[in-house]
């Protein structure tokens, strides 16, 4: 963890900054969710975004569903 700016996290994942970045990836933000990792400029990060809330707002079945410890949709 010392490599690493923690921006924030929960039981899905982290999200954090390299503290040592290249040039190009600078200002760009790693997420990372289980076994997948992100590296995500802000507006990727603002679509990113976008996209899960559509994602959540059409899946109502979601809502009702018992397993929202163990699902990795």
């Amino acid at each position: 963890m010392e490599d690493i700016n923690p921006i924030y996290h929960n039981p899905f994942g982290v999200a954090f900054q390299w503290k040592r970045n290249s040039t190009k990836d600078f200002r760009k933000i790693q997420i990372v969710f289980r076994d997948t990792g992100l590296l995500l400029s802000q507006n990727e990060l603002e679509q990113f975004k976008k996209n899960i809330e559509c994602t959540k707002n059409s899946n109502a079945m979601c809502s009702e569903c018992g397993q929202h410890e163990t699902c990795r949709s």
